[in-house]
This record gives structure tokens, sequence and C-alpha cells, in this order.
């Protein structure tokens, strides 16, 4: 069972090396590892070609953003299954591959735990939730989950979603009834995006709506996505005067 894991950066140069040393460290076999820079400007290449031993396949060139350069990944990957490691995240130890090898094979999504990590050493365990929550949400890590190649290859991202072709994604992988399988092996250290601005989460949050392309029943799940932005705005809010008060 051939993995392929793809990172894609894009001036992490203070990121990069921890991610790739993560994956090289791997125990597991058969593992074809992929870099997709976004032609860092920042030294982040320079870390790369320390690596290029390691790697597969490695490119620097402009793309049309993440989820452009995720696509590039996907078409050049030949592995069985496949795994976005990006810049910051971290596989959970080394053995995680090895551990996860046996579970696949046999689903289209194969997803696992995730700790999130914060920039200021908290660390939070996370699990998927039901399937069901795609319905308005994620219920899974993009790099906690493993799909298979050749699914994958069939249904690239859609590059018109700016924040959420991954969601569209599994949404519609869910959609049409391929299997998925949750298995309980953590497998990644999550880098949370702490500074990630309302504007762009609150526009992520409210581009799930595109893929729902127009289906019947929506208004519950529309007030849904409307109660989640309020209580993102809520928390920025909060944790904003908590700091200015320190």
């Amino acid at each position: 069972m051939r993995i392929s894991v793809v990172t894609v950066c894009f001036n992490a140069v203070d990121l990069i090396e921890g991610t790739i040393r993560s994956v090289v460290d791997q125990t597991y076999d058969d593992v074809e590892y992929i870099v997709i820079d976004g032609l860092s400007t920042d030294g982040t290449t320079d870390i790369i070609c320390r690596y290029t031993d390691d790697l597969t396949y490695w490119v620097s060139e402009k793309d049309k953003g993440i989820y452009d350069a995720m696509n590039k990944g996907i078409a050049a990957a030949t592995g069985d299954y496949i795994i976005f490691m990006n810049a910051g995240d971290r596989f959970a130890d080394n053995n995680v591959l090895s551990l996860v090898a046996s579970s696949l094979g046999h689903h289209t999504v194969v997803s696992g735990r995730w700790n999130r990590c914060y920039s200021d050493g908290r660390v939070k365990p996370a699990a998927p939730k039901k399937l069901n929550a795609l319905k308005v949400e994620m219920p899974i890590c993009h790099q906690a989950t493993f799909v298979r190649l050749s699914y994958h290859k069939e249904n690239p991202f859609d590059t018109s979603f700016r924040l959420s072709a991954d969601y569209d994604f599994f949404y519609n992988a869910w959609l049409n009834k391929e299997p998925f399988l949750y298995i309980d092996d953590v497998i990644v250290d999550f880098l949370e995006a702490e500074g990630a601005s309302t504007s762009n989460i609150t526009k992520s949050v409210m581009e799930r709506e595109k893929a729902w392309r127009g289906e019947n029943g929506l208004l519950l799940r529309k007030l849904n996505l409307k109660y989640q932005i309020c209580r993102i705005k809520t928390v920025k809010f909060l944790k904003s005067i908590t700091n200015r008060s320190k």
C-alpha cells in the first residue's frame, strides 16, 4: 500500500523543516513525498533543497492559490492513498503511517484523530464528528485524512472555492455515498491558524453554502451558518478585550 504525502507551502521558512522531518522520519517503507512550493522568497526553498534526496518530487512555481497547488500534488502523486501535510503540521509520531496502513484499502476516505496545537504551547485533542455534520460543517481534519488517490484524481479540488474547496470535496464524497472510515489513531499535530482574520474565517464558513448548490430545504442550514459566524465574531471580540486588559 503506497502512501503519497503532499506538502504545499509558501514563504514558510520557520515551519517547513519540522513538517518535512515528520514525513521523512516515518518508519513506514512505501511512502512517496511530494512538495509543492508557491515560489517562496523567504528561504523556504533553501530548506527544501536540503532534503531533495528524501523527496519523490518537488517544484517551486507560482500557483493560483492553495487548492491549485494541492491539485498539482494530486496530479504528481502515484500512490494508493494521499494525505496532505501542510507547512506547520506534523505527523503525531514517526509510526503513524505504519499504524494506519492496515486500515487503508477498502474505503475512499479514512480519517483519524488530531491534536490542535497553539502557538502558546497548548494542545487540545480532537476527534471526528458524525458524518452528517457535513451538512453544515467540516467534521474531520483534512491533515488527519487519507483519500484513495484514484478517486481524488477523478475529483480534484474545485478552485472556484477560495477557502472551502476541501469541505466541498468531502461533502460531495459523502453525498455520493463514498465509503468513509473513522479510526482511533492520532494522525497529526495540526497547527491551529490563530492569526486567521475574522473576515477570512467568516468567508470560509459562508462558502460552504456554495457547496450545497441550491439543494432544497436549506433554510435551517443557512441559519446554522449565521449562528457559527456570530459565535466566531463573539469569541474573537472577547479574546481581543481579554488581550487588551493584560
